[in-house]
């Protein structure tokens, strides 16, 4: 048997395997050892479970960024200052001026979360940027 043939044949056993498997994680522990992890160290296996692991990781940050962010505007629209909020948020005095900075554009009594997370975090302008790059290809 080929080389490739031997390639696609182990793909389609991969991708049925995994298929079956979705969401088992003890299932696919069990057949990984008893394939002798053969199944479980192909690229595409280890691929697929790294970027979950990445999207959950990142969609954990931006949750805890955006709450963050959500107390900080709570906490503006009520009047308080920098030093108040930090001390009551226990977070630094920086990180705080820096959110409210990213809030200053907008009603305080109708803050964007998203909005002000993603230009505290600076992406607002990449993804002004990748619009422009976008819109420029078309």
């Amino acid at each position: 048997m080929s080389s490739y043939s031997l390639s696609v044949i182990t793909r389609l056993i991969e991708t049925v395997w995994y298929n079956i498997t979705a969401g088992h994680a003890e299932l696919q522990e069990k057949v990984g050892e008893g394939m002798r992890g053969h199944v479980l160290d192909l690229d595409v296996v280890v691929a697929r479970r790294e970027g979950r692991e990445e999207g959950r990781e990142e969609g954990r940050e931006e949750g805890a960024d955006n709450k963050l962010v959500s107390l900080v505007c709570k906490k503006l629209a009520k009047g308080h200052n920098a030093e108040e909020i930090a001390r009551e948020l226990e977070e630094e005095l920086a990180t705080v001026k820096d959110i409210m900075n990213a809030a200053a554009p907008f009603d305080p009594q109708n803050y964007d979360i998203e909005s002000n997370r993603k230009k505290w975090r600076g992406e607002a302008e990449l993804a002004q940027d990748e619009t422009s790059t976008i819109a420029v290809g078309i």
